[in-house]
This record gives C-alpha cells, sequence and structure tokens, in this order.
C-alpha cells in the first residue's frame, strides 16, 4: 500500500508539531511492504528528515481560489503521479475529486466551528466568524464524505456526530503522545528561566476562545486575597488576533500590581521545556479544543497542570491536574490559591503527569492511521469496480 499524507496547508507551530509527530508515527508503524510520503508546502517550517518517509515539497496554495485548485485539481493529479492507494488529509478538506483517485481518510483539528458560544465571542459579520462557518460546512461534507476518520478525542466524535450525522461506524478516536523531542529526566532538567522566582504559566495561540481574560480575572481575585509571596502569572503565545491581544494588555494594565503579570509574546521553542516544568502550575483554562499540543507537553515534561473541567481538556489530562470550572475567575482563584500553598499536592500531580504521559502514545496513532487506511483503500476499490463504498 502507498500512504500519501496531504499537510501542504499546515503552518501554526501546533499544527507543525502534530504533523511531525503523525508522519514519524506513520512511518514507524507502516506495514511491511507499504510505502509513505508526505506533501508540505514550499516556505513552511522545516520538516526534518524522517526514516522511511518520502517527503515532497510543493507551493504552498493561495488563499480561496487557490486551496480549490488544490484540492479539486491539484491534490488529485500528484496522488495519481505517485500511484497512492490512499490520502490523509490532514487539514480536514475532502473533495469528490480526491475520492475519485484513491481512498481518502481525514481528520478534523479544530472544533471553534462546532461551538456555537465559541463563534459568538466575535463580532456578527467579522472575517472570523465567517471563516468558522464556511469551515463548519467544510468540516462537515469532508467527515461525511470520507471513507475513514481519525480523531484525536471523543469530544471531537460527539461534536462532529452532531453536526454532521453518526460518523461512529468509520471513525476512530485515538489520543496523542507527549512530544518526542522533549528528553526530560532528573539529569538533565534545565535551569529555572525566572532565576527562581515562582509563576503561574499559561503558553497558547492568543485567542479569544483560549480564554486568557477569566484567568487574568481569577488572578486579580487570588492576588487581592493571598498575603505574603505569591506566585506571578506569565502568559506567552504568538499574537495571532490583534483585538484579543489588546484586551489582554489592557487586563494586566488594569491590575492593582500589573508588574506580577507578564505577557510575552514569543517564546524560544528550545526554553518551552524549563517554563512548562518549573512552573509552579501551568494553566489551560481553554473553552475550545480537539486534542491541546500544550497539555501533552506539559504531561511530558512532569509539570503541575491545571485546567478546565470540560472535554477534551479532563479527557487529555485524566487524573493529572486539578480542574477547575473556566468560566469562574472564582474557581481559577480558588485553585490557584490551592497550588500556590500546597506543594504535596504539586508533587502529586508531578508524578501523576509523569504516569499519564507514559499512557499516551505516538505508535498507537501511527497504527491506528494504518488500520484505516485499509479500510479506506478498500472503500477506493468498490468504487473503482462500480460498487458501493
Amino acid at each position: 500500500m502507498r500512504l500519501l499524507i496531504d499537510s501542504v496547508m499546515v503552518a501554526s507551530p501546533g499544527g507543525f508539531q502534530l504533523q511531525l509527530e503523525l508522519a514519524k508515527a506513520a512511518a514507524r508503524r507502516r506495514p511491511l511492504g507499504a510505502e509513505i510520503s508526505l506533501l508540505i508546502g514550499k516556505g513552511g517550517q522545516a520538516m526534518p528528515p524522517i526514516e522511511g518517509l518520502r517527503i515532497i515539497e510543493v507551493a504552498r496554495p493561495g488563499a480561496i481560489v487557490g486551496r480549490f485548485r488544490w484540492f479539486n485539481r491539484d491534490l488529485p493529479r500528484v496522488t495519481r503521479a505517485e500511484r497512492a492507494d490512499v490520502v490523509y488529509s490532514l487539514t480536514g478538506f475532502v473533495t469528490r475529486e480526491m475520492l475519485r483517485s484513491a481512498g481518502v481518510v481525514t481528520t478534523v483539528n479544530n472544533m471553534l466551528p462546532f461551538t456555537p458560544k465559541m463563534i459568538a465571542l466575535y463580532p456578527f459579520l467579522s472575517k472570523d466568524r465567517m471563516r468558522s462557518l464556511i469551515l463548519r460546512r467544510i468540516y462537515s461534507g469532508a467527515v461525511r464524505r470520507a471513507d475513514a476518520v481519525v480523531l484525536h478525542s471523543h469530544h471531537a466524535l460527539d461534536r462532529l456526530n452532531q453536526a454532521a450525522g453518526d460518523i461512529s461506524a468509520k471513525t476512530r478516536v485515538v489520543l496523542t503522545g507527549t512530544p518526542s523531542a522533549i528528553v526530560f529526566d532528573d539529569a538533565n532538567i534545565p535551569a529555572h528561566p525566572r532565576g527562581g522566582k515562582p509563576y503561574f504559566f499559561y503558553l497558547s495561540a492568543m485567542e479569544r476562545y483560549k480564554n486568557h481574560l477569566a484567568l487574568i480575572d481569577g488572578f486579580r481575585l487570588a492576588l487581592r486575597e493571598s498575603p505574603g509571596v505569591f506566585p506571578d502569572l506569565v502568559i506567552a503565545g504568538m499574537p495571532s488576533d490583534a483585538g484579543h491581544v489588546r484586551a489582554v494588555r489592557s487586563a494586566i494594565r488594569s491590575l492593582a500590581a500589573d508588574d506580577r503579570c507578564l505577557y510575552l509574546p514569543s517564546v524560544a521553542r528550545n526554553e518551552i521545556p524549563a517554563y512548562l516544568h518549573h512552573a509552579q502550575a501551568n494553566y489551560f483554562p481553554s473553552l475550545c479544543e480537539t486534542n491541546s499540543v500544550v497539555q501533552a507537553e506539559i504531561l511530558g515534561v512532569r509539570g503541575v497542570m491545571a485546567c478546565s473541567d470540560m472535554p477534551p481538556m479532563n479527557e487529555i489530562a485524566g487524573e493529572a491536574a486539578l480542574l477547575f470550572n473556566p468560566e469562574s475567575p472564582r474557581s481559577i482563584a480558588d485553585s490557584m490559591r490551592r497550588l500556590a500553598e500546597d506543594e504535596a499536592l504539586r508533587r502529586e500531580l508531578r508524578r501523576k503527569a509523569a504516569l499519564r504521559a507514559r499512557s499516551l502514545s505516538w505508535d498507537e496513532c501511527g497504527e491506528t492511521i494504518w488500520r484505516m487506511a485499509e479500510l479506506a483503500a478498500a472503500a477506493f476499490q468498490m468504487r473503482s469496480k462500480g460498487g458501493a463504498a
């Protein structure tokens, strides 16, 4: 079997990390005699060589018309030229032309279009709201049309079943592993990034659904109620939504002690493990996810985690996090005070993080991809012979 993974549209740091780990896992677990290639866009983040995987660079399509051409003309043409039996679409797009050229497996890594409460955060006629509604239609059609679907949380399956009809029979859910680049043990723990000064840490893209404002409100309450030494709050992430970044900066300035809360627009990739490991707690108050790479990173470095008590955050964390209501600054503040004061709790959460990290497997992801590729290949053979897939 020949498997072609299409990730030409993947551009975000989290998306690149997911693409890299899934490609390595699929190459590592490929069946005897199987071949695998990865399509990436030129000009993006450099992809390291991966044993058993052929990397093909193509020109990255432009917006709207360029994407339409890619999925309806160019990708099917590449699929035939590569004589691929199956295409795995990491970007969640599936067209009828793709289905005419090979079996198709797809995924959806963006639950925002399926969460009306999150869409409502954006102005009525804004570009972001329109984009979310369009993506909802595209992704719903993709999972209906695809021969097989791989998802990375049960929450994602529940959302898509509601939006696109029951796709459970052709879908497998597998949680992703912790980033393989993190090699972390007692012999190589990096230096404390703030010289030993205690801090809470939140690493995420600067998007409205990431819920930074409620986190800052919770920090304000906790700071007001906690005499003596209390951790600072460090927020880090790419400034992707300029309006949201302005609101976050304004909220920080409104603190009675704004020097206790810091926003870092960028943190070097090699510095992130140290920030995650040494934080008194890593906060993840997001309101909408599919499966967060950041949560997996926290587990991988044995970090202390506090996260939203809602799916999929609680599904990914398992028992390795202190849960709170992300819509309640009071709940966030209570969790902060508890984690600041209870060293035994922090030690226990580190221990549970290590256990949870070991239970998550990229190899299982790779095996799942190949099982679903076999299902898609069989469906394509039926179509080719004129049967019903």
